[in-house]
């Protein structure tokens, strides 16, 4: 099927309910041209460590002024239980990445460079907003500072088997199980290719509702 003919005409102006919410609160919806990636993240509300309980989706329209493609992915947006009983690899605690957006901070690269688990990923490049949970109860705290500007290397990255604990899979990383991540990948890869001088993506938390 080709592209209908109206779309010349009047386009799709309505955004998808997850960019409407991302309006409302205050933040940038990325809308020029096709596959204008926005990347977000759903924080669930349950703060107990050590599950893929919360979602990442890739918003883009397929083609200029065209339909919205949406595609959700079970991840999880905060470390692990294990990680978070060590406090992280800080002594003042695990990273757990802000609320809000995260402006080019994401670029295509390598997670693990030179290790076993290398692949490719979404890689932190740019500074981004983190609260750091040092008390090791197996609840993922934001209670203490925002912390801006910072470079943690909390990548979005492949994580193990849905169903699974998290467990030493993210550190304060976004993983996503395995069955999703090469979906997540091939979508995140139409920017590139789409407009192959943007380098960047950037990334919005907001809660689940």
């Amino acid at each position: 099927m080709g592209k209908p003919t109206s779309y010349k005409s009047y386009g799709y102006p309505m955004l998808p309910p997850i960019l409407q919410r991302v309006k409302r609160a205050g933040f940038k919806v990325f809308d020029n041209g096709a596959w204008d990636i926005n990347l977000i993240g759903i924080r669930s509300k349950d703060r107990t460590a050590g599950a893929y309980d919360d979602l990442i989706c890739i918003v883009a329209r397929e083609y200029d002024n065209g339909p919205w493609v949406t595609r959700y992915y079970p991840c999880t947006v905060d470390p692990g239980a294990e990680w978070e009983g060590r406090g992280g690899m800080r002594p003042e605690g695990v990273a757990v990445v802000a609320n809000g957006q995260h402006r080019g901070a994401y670029s295509i690269g390598i997670h693990r460079r030179g290790s076993k688990t290398a692949h490719e990923a979404l890689i932190q490049t740019g500074p981004i907003a983190i609260h750091r949970d040092n008390n090791r109860d197996g609840v993922i705290d934001m209670t203490g500072p925002r912390m801006e500007g910072q470079k943690v290397f909390c990548n979005i990255h492949k994580g193990g088997n849905y169903g699974e604990r998290v467990g030493l899979w993210s550190a304060g990383c976004t993983a996503i199980p395995r069955p999703w991540f090469m979906d997540f990948m091939y979508h995140v890869k139409k920017q590139v290719a789409a407009h192959p001088t943007w380098k960047t993506y950037t990334y919005t938390i907001i809660n689940e509702e």
